[in-house]
């Protein structure tokens, strides 16, 4: 029987938007629901769910708040993901990982599981999300065999933005691809991903519209039904995009993703 767990990377330090994941969605912080959301998928249990934050200071509020929500703590590296992901997999002893990011609260159960069931009942070594999904639903899975694979190829450094293509793009890996469960998840203009103040108000709004309580999720299909019907709630936080993506290749172009091959140094190519 292989062991499945979820790896969340969190950390309180935006300078866009504090202690994001401890902010109030509807009376309830955002990093409740995304393990809310999390749980849900039904192939991850509270406790096999591991927030991995930093050793700083900064991030000692999230000690606390997850003894709370019955969910594990690791702390390790600030600013090299691979490290740190690497680590508390090793730790947890996890032979099958799922990955969400710490900013999508609204991450889809239903592609979560399908994630899942692709590594853990085919040859898949990592299965992501299809294209066109609103940015901030879509997971990964991957065999922990991948992240060691990397662990021991990679150039350590600053890799929290980014550190997904080296299961993505590295071409080291039978990748594989979940297919869209319906035309309605269509939607890659809807931003679902918590990282500015208008991310927080559009969250605030679809959770009020559909009233999702602690422990029940919200699906996908609810939120893309929703915004259809209102379309003004897609435009709270539409003109951000572009700077978000900006952002992310500036980033990732003073830290290249590297990797060791043979006598060589090389740089991942993402495009």
């Amino acid at each position: 029987m292989k062991s499945v767990g979820a790896l969340i990377p969190i950390r309180l330090d935006s300078t866009r938007l504090p202690h994001k994941a401890l902010l109030d969605i509807e009376g309830i912080p955002a990093v409740q629901r995304l393990i809310t959301q999390i749980i849900s998928c039904d192939l991850i249990s509270r406790e096999q769910i591991v927030i991995c934050t930093t050793e700083r200071s900064e991030d000692d509020a999230l000690v606390p708040v997850a003894a709370a929500l019955g969910v594990r703590v690791f702390r390790g590296n600030t600013n090299d993901l691979i490290d740190r992901f690497y680590r508390a997999a090793l730790q947890n002893q996890f032979d099958v990982v799922l990955q969400v990011d710490g900013d999508d609260i609204c991450a889809a159960p239903y592609y979560m599981a399908k994630c899942l069931e692709s590594v853990l009942q085919t040859d898949a070594e990592v299965a992501s999300c299809c294209e066109g999904l609103p940015l901030g639903a879509a997971s990964k899975a991957f065999r922990f065999e991948c992240l060691e694979a990397i662990y021991k190829s990679y150039v350590p450094g600053t890799n929290d933005t980014g550190f997904g293509y080296y299961l993505t793009k590295s071409g080291m890996f039978n990748l594989t691809a979940v297919p869209l469960l319906n035309s309605q998840h269509l939607m890659p203009e809807l931003r679902l991903t918590l990282d500015y103040p208008e991310d927080l108000e559009l969250f605030r709004a679809i959770f009020q519209h559909l009233r999702g309580q602690a422990d029940r999720a919200v699906q996908l299909e609810e939120i893309c039904a929703l915004v259809v019907s209102q379309p003004e709630l897609k435009r709270m936080n539409a003109n951000l995009d572009q700077g978000y993506w900006d952002r992310t290749r500036e980033i990732m172009a003073r830290h290249p993703l590297k990797l060791r091959v043979g006598n060589k140094t090389v740089v991942l190519n993402i495009e």
